[in-house]
Parts: C-alpha cells; sequence; structure tokens
C-alpha cells in the first residue's frame, strides 16, 4: 500500500530553543471597543442568555473591535447556536476571577456547552484574533443537521465540506487579509467531535497557540480509509487539525480518536513554511484507524481538503507518547507518523502499538513510521527515549 507522495524525509534529534508563536496586545487605543446591548466593557457575564445576546450583537457588527467577556468560575453557559466573527476582531473570553482573588480560589473554570445543533462553538475568520483562558469547552450530542457558517470577507479553503472542521473552535483567513490568531491558555476541551479537527481546526493563514490545554476524548467520525476520493478526505486530527503555524506548549492530549489520521493531532503545512512545535506535551491513549495514533504528519503533495500539503517541519522535544494505539487494519504510526521533516529530541516513546484489525499482530511502526524519500523506515517497538 503506497501513496502517490513525493516525500522528503529528515530525522533530526535537536536541542535548540523552540519557535514561539507571535502574541498580540488585545486593548490598542486605535482600536475600538465592541459596544454592549447595553453593558460595560469587561464586564463578568451572569448567564447563558446574557452571553448569547453579547455575542450575537457583537457578531453582526462589520469592522475592526475589540471585547473582553468574564465568565463566572464554576458556571455553565449554553450556546444557542455557532458564533462566526468575520473580520478584525480582538475577543477576550476568560473564566473565572482575576487578580488576588483568582490566585486563592480553587473554583472549576467557567463552562461552555454547545447546546445547539451548530457542529460549532465559534469561528474566527478573516483576520479575527482571539484570547481564551480558563474555559472548558464541551461537546453537545443533540442531534441534527451540520449548519455551514460561511465567511464574507474570505472564501472558504475548506469549500468541500466546510461545516465539517473545528468540533468547538474553526480559525482561518485567506490572501490580502491578516492571519487569525488564537491564544489558548488553560483551556479544556472534551468531548467535542467533528469529521477533520476534533475539538480545534486551525486553518491556512492562522497563528495558533496552546499553553496548559487539555484534550481529552475528542473524535473525528466518518467512514475513512486511504482508498478513497480525495474530496471525501475525513477523520483526520482527533484533537486538533493544523494548517499553517501552531505552538503547543505543556498540554495533555488523552483518549482523543480519529477514524484516519492523527488521533491526537494531524499537521497539513499549508505551502512550503509552516512550523508545528510540540513541547512539554503528553499524549496518553490516543487512537487512530489508519496512520500516527498520536500525531501524524501529513506527506508532502498529499491533496488535504482543497489544497496539497507543504513541506512544512514539526518539532516535538520534552514530550511524552504512551499507549497510543493504531487499530482497524494495516496502521502506519502507532505512536508517530512521519511524512516529511520531524525534528524529535529528548521524548519518551514507550508502549505505543500499531496493530492489524485482529489485534493479534504488529503492523508498521508501533512507536514511529517513517516515510522517506528512497523508501520506508519503521519501529516495530517503540524506542524508549530519544
Amino acid at each position: 500500500m503506497y501513496r502517490r507522495i513525493t516525500s522528503l524525509f529528515s530525522f533530526l534529534l535537536l536541542s535548540s530553543h523552540c519557535w514561539m508563536a507571535s502574541v498580540w496586545a488585545l486593548v490598542s487605543p486605535d482600536v475600538p471597543r465592541c459596544s454592549f446591548p447595553p453593558g460595560d466593557y469587561g464586564r463578568v457575564v451572569k448567564d447563558s442568555n446574557e452571553l448569547n445576546s453579547i455575542l450575537s450583537f457583537w457578531t453582526t457588527q462589520r469592522g475592526a473591535c475589540q471585547g473582553l467577556l468574564r465568565l463566572k468560575a464554576g458556571r455553565t453557559y449554553h450556546l444557542s447556536q455557532e458564533y462566526v466573527f468575520d473580520g478584525p476582531y480582538n475577543i477576550k473570553l476568560t473564566g473565572g476571577q482575576r487578580g488576588a482573588a483568582a490566585k486563592a480560589s480553587l473554583a472549576a473554570p467557567a463552562t461552555i456547552v454547545k447546546a445547539s445543533t451548530a457542529v460549532r462553538h465559534f469561528s474566527f475568520v478573516a483576520g479575527a484574533r482571539i484570547a481564551m483562558k480558563g474555559l472548558r469547552f464541551l461537546g453537545s450530542e443533540m442531534p441534527g443537521l451540520r449548519v455551514p457558517a460561511y465567511s464574507q470577507l474570505c472564501p472558504t479553503p475548506f469549500t468541500s465540506q466546510p461545516q465539517d472542521f473545528g468540533g468547538a473552535i474553526l480559525l482561518y483567513s485567506c490572501p490580502g487579509r491578516s492571519r487569525s490568531q488564537g491564544t489558548f491558555t488553560g483551556v479544556e476541551f472534551a468531548g467535542n467531535h467533528n469529521r477533520v479537527g476534533g475539538a480545534v481546526a486551525a486553518g491556512p493563514w492562522s497563528s495558533t497557540r496552546f499553553d496548559r490545554c487539555r484534550f481529552v476524548q475528542n473524535a473525528v467520525q466518518g467512514v475513512c480509509n486511504f482508498y478513497k476520493s480525495r474530496d471525501e478526505c475525513t477523520g483526520t486530527g482527533g484533537a486538533l487539525a493544523l494548517f499553517d503555524d501552531t505552538y503547543v506548549s505543556d498540554c495533555t492530549f488523552e483518549g482523543n480518536a480519529a477514524a484516519e489520521g492523527g488521533g491526537g493531532l494531524y499537521f497539513c503545512p499549508r505551502g512550503d513554511s509552516s512550523v508545528v512545535t510540540v513541547e512539554g506535551s503528553r499524549f496518553y491513549r490516543n487512537t487512530v484507524g489508519f496512520y500516527g495514533g498520536a500525531i501524524a504528519l501529513e506527506d508532502m503533495a498529499t491533496l488535504s481538503v482543497d489544497f496539497p500539503c507543504g513541506l512544512g517541519a514539526l518539532t516535538v522535544r520534552d514530550s511524552e507518547f504512551v499507549g497510543n494505539v493504531g487499530v482497524n487494519g494495516e496502521i502506519l504510526g502507532g505512536g508517530i507518523y512521519n511524512g516529511q521533516t520531524l525534528y524529535l529530541s529528548c521524548s519518551w516513546v514507550v508502549g505505543n502499538e500499531a496493530m492489524d484489525a485482529s489485534g493479534l499482530s504488529s503492523t508498521w511502526g508501533g512507536g514511529l513510521y517513517v516515510r522517506g524519500m528512497a523508501g520506508m523506515g519503521e519501529w516495530n517497538r517503540s524506542p524508549p527515549y530519544f
């Protein structure tokens, strides 16, 4: 079984300083504040009705504005629909208290629950910027049709099935617009699902950063295997589906599942310069149906979504890969699938498995599967340490 790929393999052990994603100042004197219907900037939101009222009002505004909302610790907020921030917004959502009270409090984070049949919680498009801290995003099992939310400013790169990307969050932009940017600090994504990016899909022309986040039991669904037409490509990125620059630090991926590739994280580089860095993170007991139980770095020139994957790079260091499993057939990489340029250092890759459909014998690369220019390399047993 071979894919029609021209891929480049480079596997190095590095310990250099990590690539750092850019951050931005939310409050800028030259950007007006998003108005309330009515209220004050930075207000504490008391309940679901108020949150939905404010978000509905904000997403109908055109032009740049910045908004800050604080959600009460330990409270649950239900969204009535998906909210699309289309344009140069600067939005910050935080959970819990602030200042000395926050340091002294052990209260549970505010929880945002997707209560409607809309497949996502939020989309941030065409240069929108979002910062989220101390929140929990839970998926909804309510039945209903997936309703696509289109941008008025950027044609979506996901033209085949735009509603199928990102179980909780979708970010992307387009040429001629600023990058859409996301910073997520201390955020938990649990039980979210879609067909590409069970928790978050960070599309082309985006820049994202995840610090101290948890991804638990998110899933991408659909019947996926290699022998299919590419416009049916679904089931990649159980927690994260990444297509542009991303930095992941001190995060935990546990029990996520992908029908096709990347049980925890899937990366298809846009162009030839996209970079993903994973540092100090943990991948435990994620599962996949085809390649990359924990992480999959897609092969160059593979048609993923509606554009070919470019020649990007994935750096992983000081991380753990334990108990990740590939199941349901001829598996490529129970722990990590590397289709092109991977830098892996100072990481544990232990007890991962690539099992055939019977579950009785291994297939290709229990810990790491490497696809090279002149052939294929693999370890059927996890090397304990890189």
